[in-house]
């Protein structure tokens, strides 16, 4: 996937604010019409608005603090930012040196440690510069005080690079390891070279080591065949992985990332059993570009909204809703548009997704962030 094919004013008043700022809206009849539907948006989901929460700068990537604060990635400024109380701080919480940006390079995904309220880590994944090319990817872990950060620390190196398919994404999982995924690096035989960590996603200790239990010992993959998972998401109680897949003209994918499977891109190798391929929840035939992906509880939406997965469709500038069930959450009942945004060249295609503390989805396109909540 690429910037140009997959490759948006002051702050409006918050109906409601971040968690831990103002109580929760519970939506519902008496409140009047809903406010006017931002000319950023053609559609939204009957019930629902949307208001801006910023302007931004190629906001990428999107993470909720534990204490309710929002942080983002600048794509090309390598600046990490916080929303504080429905605030855009003028200062930046960090900023990533010696960046690579261009294309699908730069400052990319960002988590929390699971420790934060403890030891106040945070973690980004960018685009580091050897000086000549190919360049590196690399993990690099800040250390927060209030609302800046110090101390940056590499924890993983020399992640395979290229000016493409590079995904980024980074987050914790339920058990507490470190998950990252690594595009196929634009070489499409690495997905499924021994030796090679492209084409994967990787799964470590906090400290950058490989994580214990992965499928093979001292070894960070957890499964690989991919060309380039651009986020992914764990659901809230199964702790099941899903990630956005890009193909390349076709067979763009939602897949379930299990330890130890193969998703077969670009081609499977002799030998591999039946068994070992890996669960694609959705394929879809035609290419909509699937960037970021989230699940959510139903809080502030209602009780029909628990177990759907939202996912960002960049070529058709949507936001598509999935009702899943099944024992692991894998089964698609349904899927139909909750949103569509203006599709004026890439400025408004949305980017990421993520549920709020407060049970709103906030969305980033390449110009701004927007708040969706239930009318």
């Amino acid at each position: 996937m690429t910037w140009s094919r997959i490759a948006a004013l002051p702050l409006l008043a918050f109906g409601l604010a971040l968690a831990g700022c103002a109580k929760e809206d519970e939506g519902g009849p008496g409140k009047g019409p809903p406010p006017a539907m931002p000319s950023e948006f053609l559609t939204l989901a009957s019930g629902f608005a949307a208001e801006k929460v910023t302007n931004a700068a190629k906001p990428v990537k999107l993470a909720f603090a534990p204490d309710g604060r929002l942080f983002f990635t600048e794509l090309d400024t390598g600046q990490i930012r916080i929303i504080e109380n429905g605030t855009l701080l003028a200062a930046p919480f960090a900023t990533v040196g010696n960046l690579v940006t261009g294309n699908e390079c730069g400052l990319l995904g960002i988590c929390f440690s699971p420790t934060f309220s403890s030891d106040g880590y945070v973690y980004v994944m960018a685009t580091i510069s050897n000086g000549t090319p190919p360049h590196k990817q690399q993990i690099i872990r800040f250390t927060a005080s209030g609302n800046t950060g110090s101390s940056p620390t590499v924890i993983v190196d020399n992640l395979p690079q290229h000016t493409v398919h590079n995904a980024g994404n980074i987050g914790f999982g339920p058990d507490g390891k470190l998950y990252c995924s690594v595009g196929d690096a634009g070489d499409v035989n690495l997905p499924q070279t021994d030796g090679s960590l492209a084409g994967r996603i990787l799964r470590y200790e906090a400290n950058g080591t490989a994580a214990t239990g992965n499928p093979t010992p001292g070894n960070p993959e957890y499964c690989r065949g991919l060309r380039n998972t651009f986020d992914f998401c764990f659901h809230p109680v199964s702790g099941g992985l899903f990630g956005s897949e890009n193909g390349p003209t076709d067979n763009d994918e939602i897949n379930y990332l299990a330890a130890g499977k193969n998703f077969e891109w670009q081609t499977l190798p002799m030998g591999v059993p039946q068994s070992a391929i890996g669960y694609r929840v959705r394929v879809y035939v035609s290419v909509i570009a699937p960037t970021g992906i989230c699940w959510h509880t139903g809080q502030q939406f209602g009780s029909e909204f628990n177990n759907n997965l939202f996912l960002c469709s960049y070529d058709y500038a949507e936001i598509r809703r999935l009702r899943m069930s099944g024992s692991a959450f894998a089964d698609v009942d349904s899927e139909e548009v909750f949103a569509s945004l203006n599709n004026t060249g890439v400025d408004n295609k949305p980017l990421d997704i993520v549920m709020g503390p407060d049970g709103a989805l906030y969305v980033s396109t390449f110009t701004a962030i927007w708040r969706i909540w239930r009318w």
